[in-house]
């Protein structure tokens, strides 16, 4: 066997144990997405990016499912924030929101939780709901808000028993509320939402 091709079965042994390394680790998620190419969540306004931007709604890139009609959808602030932040929900086949929330007095850092059901409100089964959190920096200029969007569906399904079952249906609002901290943190590090999952994480400790 010449080197050329002793080299080339080598290169293609390590691209096979790659790829073998990549579906075990895939494997080891606890959050298998449900569908692919929905629109991902998006941080706007002066940010550079989800990792840098001060607020973020806890949701993965695409369509968040719950088997519930009223979840509960978290979203996180990095950095306490004086101004005015608002919270709200719009179905996509609409364009009022259907919950709006307003925290006028400033928020501190934290991971914070809008209760579908403490509004009584519902999501309207198989349609897409579009989260919405802002921090108004300056009323008079709306153009100086920075916001985070995520999307939301009720897909009704039966109860599952612990958060993996729920994260292997792909099923992230349930997988988050049935999650112990610590799984709750390995959730969001897994869709790139790791400065929230460090500071769970710190508080923990």
């Amino acid at each position: 066997m010449t080197m050329s091709r002793r080299h080339l079965l080598y290169s293609m042994a390590g691209s096979l144990s790659v790829l073998a390394g990549a579906a075990a680790a895939e494997e080891l998620r606890l959050f298998q997405p449900r569908t692919a190419g929905r629109p991902a969540r998006t941080e706007t306004g002066g940010t550079r990016g989800i990792s840098s931007a001060p607020v973020a709604v806890l949701l993965p890139p695409g369509t968040a499912f719950s088997a519930e009609p009223s979840p509960v959808i978290p979203w996180f602030l990095s950095r306490a924030f004086a101004g005015r932040v608002e919270v709200s929900l719009t179905p996509t086949n609409g364009d009022a929101p259907v919950l709006r929330e307003v925290i006028r007095r400033g928020v501190k850092p934290g991971i914070y939780r809008l209760g579908l059901a403490d509004s009584g409100k519902s999501l309207t089964p198989g349609l897409d709901h579009i989260v919405k959190v802002t921090l108004v920096r300056d009323p008079s200029d709306r153009s100086q808000d920075v916001v985070s969007t995520g999307t939301v569906q009720y897909a009704p399904h039966q109860p599952f028993a612990d958060a993996r079952a729920a994260g292997a249906a792909g099923y992230w609002l349930d997988a988050l509320a049935l999650a112990d901290p610590e799984t709750y943190a390995d959730l969001l590090d897994e869709v790139e939402l790791s400065a929230a999952a460090s500071w769970l994480r710190a508080r923990q400790s």
